[in-house]
């Protein structure tokens, strides 16, 4: 059985296909790697999660290929930002994308934590592509107090 036969036999899998390359088609127009096309100051956004538990809240950031220097982290007001850079990897040959989904470039991520935290408990790390934040939140909160009028 050849190619036409299966198209004629799964029209849904014809379907699919045209979709992953209408997808491929948009979503890579402005991703495209000509520089009349895209702006430089394009950022990216990797895929985070965030997790809370009663102690504190975490933030995985998938970063592979980004080196730890190239990574900054700032918290202030109630807001984590991580931004970076990837660097594109060089291949010394010849190539033809067949897909194109990995970005490059700068990225930033602006994460609102709706919780107090202890700022000066906030914890990094980087373990195999993925950057870990661990931020404790402040259980210190105020607590009701009666004021006596004078």
């Amino acid at each position: 059985m050849d190619d036409m036969d299966d198209d004629k036999k799964f029209p849904s899998q014809r379907l699919r296909n045209m979709e992953d390359d209408m997808e491929f088609l948009f979503s890579n127009f402005f991703n495209s790697k000509f520089p009349i096309l895209v702006s430089t100051e394009k950022r990216w956004m990797p895929p985070t999660d965030v997790i809370e538990t009663d102690e504190e809240f975490a933030v995985i950031m998938d970063l592979a290929n980004v080196k730890q220097e190239d990574i900054k982290l700032t918290y202030e007001a109630g807001v984590l930002t991580v931004s970076g850079v990837r660097k594109e990897m060089t291949i010394a040959q010849k190539r033809h994308y067949h897909k194109m989904e990995i970005d490059f470039g700068p990225f930033e991520r602006k994460i609102r934590i709706k919780s107090r935290i202890v700022d000066q408990a906030i914890k990094a790390f980087y373990e195999n592509g993925f950057l870990i934040i661990k931020l404790k939140k402040d259980t210190n909160t105020t607590k009701v107090r009666n004021i006596v009028v004078e």
